[in-house]
């Protein structure tokens, strides 16, 4: 989804937020696959507690608060 939507899913629709590159430009295809398939890694989930999830991290992205 985040792929078709700039960078959005439902929740991110909700919460005002988008998934961007670490550069600022839009998601690509390829990125937001690439964010999608991280997040099946075992434990993922608990990454969230720091300061950036590993789904950010591997992917070199990052979620913004729009304006």
């Amino acid at each position: 989804m985040e792929g078709s939507t700039k960078g959005k899913t439902i929740g991110k629709f909700i919460t005002k937020t988008r998934s961007v590159r670490e550069d600022g430009s839009q998601l690509t295809y390829s990125d937001a696959f690439k964010r999608s398939l991280s997040r099946l890694v075992p434990f993922e989930p608990f990454s969230a507690f720091e300061y950036r999830p590993w789904h950010d991290k591997w992917t070199d992205t990052i979620v913004i608060k729009e304006i």
